[in-house]
């Protein structure tokens, strides 16, 4: 992500790859969009977005509603907002968790254990006193003080009328709470067990939104608070999650799959293709590329060399005869044939070829389907 300045222009913004959302300092909001539109227009190509962001890690059960995605109007930051609206709803229908607090203090009855040099030095003259320390059960906890906090951040971003209500609805819950006085200090204290797992998604967002964690950064002079993501990440996750649903019984699929590295004497520079499909004694190697390909066969449609040295090396180490590129469908890919590189008879031990396909993330399980069955009708598969 970068902002520079251009004659002529001024400061630009360069997304490079990343979707999303920017807020300048000036409170104006930019949405990124992918480049390469899924569906008719802006609106659908907003709700795959938001269906790929699902499968991400921090997304991951986050409900996604078709009335949350209202019309062109609702960016990107209203729905994330409603999402965490959402959560925090949740969490207090199933009760906010309690803890155990240290606190100290002077009390007319005796609790817990008595603090001799604070006893001596407060109530020297009020023997009726007993200065302690003891234990009391409050939802005074780290957890609850980040999203109490959080919330009232978010009541002063939002820019619609029912999100702001809901945020006060929400906050007589949190009344007894205080706010976080130190926000990474709280962070660093919220502890992750089987009690707590209730919140670990929304204390995720929690400092998404707090420390204004940003899933990319900047470089440039002009202040600004970001959630992006990287496409090229969203793409091989969201393929990888859908295709282990779809798959049925057919294939073991491993994402990110490290068993190989490229020589082994001695074991170095470790290799990991995108998605590896196995099969008794088979094995198909899957790699995602967020790139849109050109209509110019002598220029191999645009794809890279380095690519396709990379592709081979899958092969050879995993024995794989068959290799998937699986580049994002364009209307221009809809019209090809099958584009096939072969190594040939003469390649030692067996050939690889390697296979070009267009995934429609629009269409995500069609085009699995298809996907799989071309696996199917290759010779060896």
């Amino acid at each position: 992500m970068l902002i520079h300045q251009e004659s002529g222009v001024g400061e630009v913004i360069e997304a490079r790859n990343f979707v999303g959302l920017i807020q300048l300092e000036s409170g104006m909001r930019i949405q990124i969009l992918p480049k390469i539109e899924f569906g008719t227009g802006a609106d659908e190509t907003r709700e795959v977005l938001l269906k790929m962001l699902k499968e991400m890690k921090n997304f991951s059960g986050w409900k996604l509603s078709a009335a949350k995605l209202a019309s062109g109007s609702t960016n990107l930051y209203d729905i994330f907002i409603d999402m965490y609206l959402q959560e925090a709803k949740l969490l207090v229908k199933r009760g906010l968790r309690s803890d155990y607090e240290k606190v100290e203090g002077n009390l007319k009855s005796y609790k817990g254990k008595l603090l001799v040099s604070r006893q001596l030095r407060e109530n020297l003259v009020h023997q009726e006193r007993f200065y302690v320390r003891y234990q009391k059960f409050t939802q005074n906890r780290a957890e609850n003080r980040l999203i109490k906090t959080t919330l009232l951040r978010l009541k002063k971003a939002a820019s619609r009328e029912k999100q702001i209500q809901e945020i006060r609805n929400l906050l007589p819950v949190f009344e007894e709470i205080p706010v976080s006085s130190n926000i990474r200090n709280d962070f660093e204290k919220v502890r992750a067990d089987r009690n707590s797992r209730e919140y670990e998604q929304i204390i995720q967002w929690s400092k998404v939104f707090l420390e204004d964690e940003s899933f990319a950064c900047f470089s440039g002079n002009e202040k600004a608070k970001s959630l992006l993501f990287p496409m090229e990440e969203l793409y091989e996750n969201y393929v990888a999650c859908r295709l282990k649903k779809h798959r049925g019984n057919t294939w073991k699929v491993s994402p990110q799959d490290g068993g190989h590295t490229l020589f082994d004497s001695p074991k170095r520079f470790q290799i990991r293709p995108d998605i590896v499909l196995r099969r008794e004694d088979k094995c198909v190697i899957l790699d995602t590329k967020w790139k849109l390909l050109e209509d110019n066969q002598w220029n191999n449609y645009g794809i890279k060399s380095a690519d396709m040295y990379q592709m081979y090396a899958y092969s050879k180490r995993y024995k794989a005869q068959d290799i998937w590129l699986l580049y994002p469908m364009t209307e221009w890919m809809k019209k090809q044939e099958k584009i096939v590189y072969d190594s040939g008879a003469e390649d030692a031990g067996f050939p690889t070829r390697v296979h070009i396909f267009g995934v429609d993330v629009a269409d995500i399980n069609g085009s699995l389907d298809k996907l799989l069955t071309a696996i199917e009708a290759e010779k060896g598969a």
